[in-house]
């Protein structure tokens, strides 16, 4: 009886490790290509884990990775001040339900432990972000039944699964882990080809998307691989050429300078006080940010406050859809509902990050902290873990990344 009970137990463990390995690949190429499949693979995800038995064990395991004490922590602080927080339940819901996703980062690193499982996750995104730019390309001359945008031509915005800011996100990072495979080759075919797709995907973000965000991560992510290479003529001479090309394709982008000239005129017309538009809503929601921080700046309003102290500012419901579901600055929203401690506990994870990926090999290096700069920037223009698309890139790729950068650097 005892071995029937075990025999049973082992299959059950074996056939939800196998469901949750399955789960995490096809989540990383939800991410990139549908936010309905990133979140059942989640889902699916997280099940296993706990019902795949040794939870005992498992959290052992969950408690060595650097970031559980922190992830941890954040996601009870978020829960305590939900007892006493000034929003209403609904909203408290929403929060919970959102922040609760910070937990799956250390799910996925647990299952990411086995190299073949880690190289099957790469190919899934990298597949994601293949059919991303292919279909991309394709909506200049046609229209494409899966593609959110269905306007072909140039000067159009060519979003395809995610509207464009997480598009533009997800390419840029693309781009850079393409960059540092290129720059690594020795065969001339091999680094032609990476440079190639380098090219590709750093035009479909400055000529067919319009998100500025992309473009502010994009620059500061490559000055951030250029500081990190500048170890001889030949790479200087490499990076050189790249940010000339660069330079050359922003300027030439119709889409960038019809941007750029969109947010100096959102600007103007702030200051004139008409605060409808894109950069508009964010400067007015920044500003009363400001205020409600400076009401309780140690503890904050509580979980899901937010919501509740911007509707006392604006009473149209265009602007409350707009500016009142989240601040559009994820450091703001840690201080807004959390205070000084929420927002202490978000940067130390990203001291964390920093600090172990600097003791990395180069190219793990160079990608991992391509991904701490597009998040940090990210984070100052958008609430990058209350949007689900964003959210899903982020909580699936940094274990992706520091699992990887972490078994390469052991092998070394």
């Amino acid at each position: 009886m005892l071995n029937t009970y075990r025999l049973q137990k082992d299959k059950w463990s074996s056939y939800c490790l196998t469901t949750a390995r399955i789960s995490l690949v096809l989540l990383m190429f939800g991410v990139t290509t549908s936010v309905a499949l990133s979140s059942i693979a989640s889902m699916t995800l997280v099940i296993c884990w706990l019902l795949g038995g040794e939870l005992k064990n498992k959290w052992k395991e969950l408690i060595k990775n650097p970031l559980s004490i922190a992830i941890c922590s954040l996601m009870i602080l978020i829960l305590v001040n939900s007892i006493w927080s000034e929003a209403t339940n609904e909203e408290i819901r929403k929060n919970l339900l959102v922040y609760s996703r910070l937990f799956l980062i250390l799910v996925i690193f647990y299952y990411l432990s086995d190299d073949s499982i880690r190289k099957a996750c790469w190919i899934a995104f990298f597949s994601g972000c293949a059919i991303t730019l292919v279909s991309t390309y394709l909506n200049l001359w046609m229209q494409i039944p899966w593609s959110k945008s269905q306007l072909p031509g140039w000067g159009n915005d060519h979003s395809v699964f995610h509207d464009y800011i997480a598009q533009g996100i997800i390419l840029t990072f693309f781009s850079i882990v393409i960059l540092t495979k290129a720059i690594n080759q020795k065969k001339p075919m091999r680094i032609f080809f990476y440079l190639f797709i380098f090219s590709l995907s750093i035009f479909s973000i400055t000529h067919l998307t319009s998100g500025r965000t992309a473009y502010v991560a994009l620059f500061f992510s490559l000055l951030i691989c250029l500081f990190l290479y500048l170890n001889s003529i030949k790479s200087k001479i490499i990076f050189l050429l790249i940010f000339l090309g660069i330079f050359t394709t922003l300027y030439s982008s119709e889409i960038v300078q019809n941007r750029i000239q969109m947010g100096l005129s959102d600007i103007n017309k702030y200051s004139n006080g008409q605060y409808e538009s894109s950069l508009g809503y964010r400067i007015k929601s920044w500003a009363h940010s400001i205020d409600y921080v400076i009401q309780s700046p140690f503890i904050g309003h509580g979980t899901g406050s937010y919501s509740s102290l911007c509707k006392a500012h604006f009473t149209n419901f265009i602007d409350i859809k707009i500016a009142c579901v989240h601040p559009h600055n994820q450091y703001l929203f840690f201080l807004i509902e959390h205070g000084l401690i929420g927002l202490s506990i978000y940067i130390g994870i990203f001291l964390i990050c920093f600090s172990y990926a600097n003791k990395y090999p180069i190219p793990e290096k160079i990608i991992a902290f391509g991904l701490l700069t597009i998040l940090a920037i990210d984070s100052c223009i958008n609430s990058t873990l209350w949007i689900s698309s964003l959210r899903n890139f982020y909580t699936a790729l940094f274990p992706l990344v520091f699992a990887t950068a972490l078994a390469q650097s052991t092998q070394k």
